[in-house]
């Protein structure tokens, strides 16, 4: 029989965008966009409504928010150095909600007064010497461009069970001051890590309907050309009933083995990264998602981390030892280098997983086998996972969606903060369906169906279809919880 989890009192979601240096706080005053279109300039500055006749303000424990009026913040669940998760509801549909703040994503302008002399004499000295103007660090590009990306992989994902799903992009008051970013999500009690910190047992069939959930994902996900490539404990929501959803996607990368950055081999988390990423293999497949997803079932089997090295050099010392060195070393996928220093390592035969986990399904234990191969190509996919016989009970052909290819080319044209700003900026009008509502006010039938708009209409379509199949997968879901607990 399932039982509940326990409630938790500590939610972060996406915990990797929030840094741990505090970020100064400025007065704002304007933004420079020097870089932008003046077409952008105008369709900026006149689409977003005013904020007061939308939105209102509140404070959760000294945090300003700025909300549509149909969210009300209650209480506070998770904070970061750059970001606050709130519990919230929507007042109309008495939905529970977790509303993120991202603060201060993009750079505010100082408030100085100067000369024109002043700043004519700078800018041929050094334009990062004018006082008031923005400054851009790699640190804070990487931040903002983490955060697009995960809003246009979430979108583009849609309303998938087991995705964490964006139920609202409030609007910013205007392109001026748009410097935080407001994501409202699903509402979950606690992450996989919160539950496998507090002690309680979990049963071979917890684990089996965790597993063939985060399975699911993964196979949407991969179905996409999406690796998530930082899938842990910490980044798995989980409900009181089991059901989960995967969540923080700013580390995510295409499957473009021509573009190199599609194939950088930076993962966040040690624990979780396949053999071939500390080797520095700079190809990234999905099965690097593989080898993270075989570390969790490892760890749901034996109630903590299976390899917790403290450098990389010991992570793959920890591998060898466990799941044994490959035989054939002309098979190891890394760099020059890496594989020549690896090949002088100490050679071990490997642990019997039978006997690492005695008490554990003998299916599970078969399955975990396949997934922590060291060579990626013999490392099972997810489509094939959740055809193991370890899920035959609960396997059903209809679960295995298909998603369109996501398209990573806008990161190209994203070289700057003032571009990830605009790109940002765009979809969230775009999400709020307001640039077609501008198009068909202008009544330019020329201009009513751009490229932009189209493609906002056909993923429109695409999600309404998503959204009923949705809804036979959880009722299928449904029936496989009543047959655990009956």
């Amino acid at each position: 029989m399932l039982r509940a989890l326990p409630p938790r009192v500590v939610f972060v979601l996406a915990k990797s965008s929030f840094s741990r240096t505090e970020h100064p706080k400025t007065q704002i005053e304007n933004t420079n966009r020097s870089t932008m279109s003046d077409e952008h300039v105008k369709m900026f500055s006149t689409v977003t409504p005013r904020v007061a006749e939308t939105h209102h303000e509140c404070y959760v424990n000294s945090e300003r928010f700025v909300l549509p009026k149909h969210y009300v913040a209650t209480s506070t669940l998770g904070k970061g150095s750059y970001g606050t998760v709130v519990r919230g509801e929507n007042v109309e549909t008495k939905e529970k909600v977790a509303i993120k703040k991202n603060r201060d994503v993009f750079p505010k302008v100082l408030s100085a007064r100067r000369s024109m002399n002043t700043r004519r004499t700078t800018t041929l000295q050094d334009p990062s010497l004018i006082p008031g103007e923005n400054r851009e660090t790699p640190h804070d590009n990487l931040r903002a461009m983490r955060l697009l990306r995960e809003i246009k992989i979430l979108h583009h994902l849609g309303q998938h069970p087991n995705v964490i799903s964006i139920l609202d992009l409030p609007q910013p008051e205007s392109y001026e001051n748009f410097t935080d970013i407001y994501i409202v999500n699903d509402l979950m009690p606690a992450d996989l890590r919160d539950f496998l910190s507090s002690g309680e047992t979990l049963l071979d069939d917890h684990i089996q309907y965790v597993m063939y959930q985060l399975l699911m994902a993964v196979s949407y996900m991969h179905s996409a050309n999406i690796i998530h490539r930082d899938l842990k404990p910490d980044n798995i929501l989980l409900a009181s009933d089991c059901t989960i959803k995967v969540c923080d996607f700013g580390m995510a990368r295409g499957i473009d083995m021509q573009n190199p950055k599609m194939s950088t081999s930076y993962v966040q988390t040690r624990w979780y990264r396949a053999p071939e990423l500390l080797l520095n293999y700079k190809t990234v497949s999905k099965q690097v998602d593989m080898w993270s997803v075989g570390c969790i079932l490892a760890e749901l089997l034996g109630k903590k981390p299976l390899f917790l090295g403290n450098s990389p050099l010991q992570q793959i010392h920890l591998i060898s030892k466990t799941i044994g060195t490959p035989k054939d070393l002309s098979r190891v996928k890394g760099s020059v280098e890496a594989v020549k220093f690896y090949s002088t390592m100490e050679k071990y035969p490997g642990i019997d997983f039978y006997e690492l986990f005695p008490e554990a399904n003998p299916l599970a234990i078969d399955l975990l086998v396949k997934m922590l191969q060291f060579d990626p190509d013999d490392r099972i996919s997810a489509f094939e996972a959740m055809q193991h016989p370890y899920f035959k009970s609960i396997f059903y052909a209809e679960d295995m969606f298909v998603c369109d290819k996501f398209d990573f080319s806008y990161e190209d044209k994203c070289t700057s903060m003032e571009a990830i700003k605009e790109e940002t900026f765009k979809m969230i009008l775009e999400y709020n369906g307001l640039l077609c509502r501008r198009a068909s006010l202008m009544r330019r039938p020329s201009q009513i169906m751009s490229d932009i708009q189209k493609d906002v209409i056909a993923r429109m379509t695409r999600m309404e279809q998503q959204v009923e199949n949705v809804k036979t997968l959880k009722g299928r879901l449904r029936k496989i919880f009543k047959k655990f607990i009956s």
